[in-house]
């Protein structure tokens, strides 16, 4: 008992890390067709997501072709700085796997693996929130406001739906 009450929280915690880390790592990657990893990515908003979400966004808010293109600098400028992370976190994910996939869960194993890897996916999870942060930054006060009350919709939607 006392076992499962350490694994869950700790379960937890590393799913909502591989969360952020794969999904600001298919953003970076530039790969908007979902993949493997959008199930794990989707509870996250749209906003980052990828193309069809940017596209979205640019319609919605009515960017400026300057306002577009600085976005784009921002997101290859994150793209390349994940490169250096991508192999570490594709080598993290199939450990993860095989550990999922064992017969007996080993608890030890799998504090040793998220150890090991932790700086890495701090390292993703930061690039994302510092790209975030910047793409935020380009839109004016009026955009932001529009977003904010754009997502916040958004968001009882699904409160709604999940209801």
């Amino acid at each position: 008992m006392n076992n499962l009450n350490v694994v869950k929280p700790v379960m937890i915690a590393t799913s909502f890390c591989l969360a952020l880390v794969f999904s600001a790592s298919s953003m970076a990657d530039g790969d908007f067709r979902g993949g493997n990893d959008r199930h794990i990515a989707s509870y996250e908003s749209e906003f980052f997501k990828g193309k069809s979400v940017f596209k979205k966004m640019a319609r919605h808010l009515q960017l400026t072709d300057t306002q577009k293109q600085e976005m784009k600098a921002i997101r290859l400028a994150a793209k390349e700085q994940n490169k250096a992370l991508r192999d570490s976190l594709k080598q993290f994910r199939s450990e993860m796997k095989t550990l999922s996939q064992a017969d007996v869960f080993d608890e030890h194993a799998y504090t040793a693996l998220y150890n090991a890897y932790q700086p890495s996916l701090a390292q993703a999870a930061l690039t994302k929130a510092k790209t975030r942060h910047a793409i935020y930054q380009v839109l004016t006060a009026e955009q932001k406001q529009q977003w904010q009350s754009f997502m916040e919709k958004r968001k009882q939607k699904r409160a709604k739906k999940s209801s």
